[in-house]
């Protein structure tokens, strides 16, 4: 592999996009397979996050690195004891998911050769819980039973729903759970999406169902395993798919894209300016998020903040296709906003734009957008204004 394609490899790994450029993955010597696979789940949950397990101590200075990796709520009130819980869930869903997968492959698939099943139940586990994406098969998920996709399909909501959801599901707060207001969200998009390609793809078969379910929550949890060729898709459900790739999971999940709770404020905070100017001067509003009162400035600072975020996440996705449009100029627009979307979502689905082959202005580009789509701009904003202006 040249040095460039090497670097595009190891960051799609760290920033848990999936985006390869290895052509045949089961021809990989084990240890590159689990390295890959590894990169990609240290990276799902951060290494900022592993750091502080491992290192730090408690003070403001951990909360700021915690806060770097685009995490705000904590599981409790100190930043040390959040990220040891983040990473006691981790693992506990981990070694669960691998049973499970390895059980149901055992009895759904034909499949002799026990060692390797189990080798692709860990690599497969690890790399969609953390919504990554690499495999180590050359179709992805493709040749998996209907059931192992299932199972496939769960480790990817998993992934993308908030760790303090997770903490809320283990203690036995099932109900707060549900009422997440990312949970839900990522429940009803899930459908939404699932619906508007079966309109737009009728009629369809119960196969065809089935691929749209499992593509569409692959791109929402931002993971990037595939059941189909996607080159093959209309332009219409390439643009479904790369909607999801945009919005992305919950805040403090492994996922990438905006992230759900900034979708969720910027709709309420278009519902709460329409009934702002719609009212009387002297009706009193009451701005909440889930069950949360807010005071009017921090409901608007919030929004705001939310915002700016996706205004310069759209100024960078505009920038990507831009640059590979002009770098590979022979193929359609949709595939390419399709590619860009993927690889700022960190999320590793492609119609066939990522590989070797491309021109090394592309793959430069892509690693800049799933380098600060992973950090979210502001922290990359920060370190440039560091580096050759200081901070003021």
């Amino acid at each position: 592999m040249d040095p460039l394609s090497a670097i595009f490899e190891s960051f799609a790994g760290w920033t848990g996009t999936g985006l390869t450029m290895v052509i045949h993955e089961n021809k990989l010597p084990y240890t590159l397979q689990f390295w890959r696979t590894l990169t990609q789940w240290v990276g799902g949950v951060g290494v900022i996050v592993l750091t502080l397990a491992i290192l730090a101590r408690p003070g403001t200075g951990s909360f700021v690195l915690y806060k770097s990796e685009g995490r705000e709520q904590k599981i409790h009130p100190s930043v040390i004891s959040t990220v040891r819980s983040i990473w006691w869930i981790y693992l506990f869903y981990t070694a669960i998911g691998i049973a499970v997968l390895f059980t149901v492959k055992i009895f759904s698939e034909n499949r002799g050769n026990l060692t390797e099943v189990l080798w692709e139940s860990i690599n497969h586990c690890m790399t969609g819980l953390s919504t990554g994406g690499f495999s180590v098969t050359d179709d992805s998920i493709a040749s998996y039973s209907v059931y192992s996709q299932i199972v496939i399909m769960v480790l990817m909501i998993l992934g993308a729903i908030a760790f303090v959801a997770h903490y809320d599901l283990l203690t036995g707060k099932v109900k707060k759970f549900f009422y997440d207001p990312q949970t839900k969200a990522l429940f009803v998009l899930i459908i939404f999406g699932v619906v508007l390609l079966i309109i737009f793809n009728h009629p369809v078969t119960s196969e065809g169902i089935q691929k749209y379910v499992f593509q569409f929550i692959s791109a929402i949890t931002c993971t990037g395993f595939s059941t189909d060729s996607l080159s093959s898709w209309s332009e219409t459900s390439k643009l479904i798919l790369s909607f999801a790739m945009i919005v992305g999971g919950a805040a403090g999940s492994t996922a990438g894209g905006i992230k759900l709770f900034r979708i969720i404020l910027l709709t309420r905070g278009v519902e709460w300016r329409l009934k702002k100017a719609l009212s009387t001067p002297k009706r009193v509003l009451v701005y909440k998020l889930g069950d949360k009162s807010l005071s009017p400035d921090s409901a608007f600072e919030l929004v705001n903040e939310a915002a700016v975020i996706s205004f310069l996440w759209f100024i960078l996705l505009f920038a990507g296709i831009l640059v590979i449009s002009y770098s590979i100029p022979n193929r359609p627009l949709g595939d390419i906003i399709f590619e860009v979307c993927s690889a700022q979502g960190n999320v590793g689905l492609s119609v066939g734009i990522t590989s070797p082959s491309m021109p090394a202005l592309a793959k430069v580009m892509l690693i800049l957008n799933m380098w600060i789509g992973r950090l979210e701009i502001i922290p990359v904003i920060v370190m440039i204004k560091s580096l050759f202006g200081g901070i003021r």
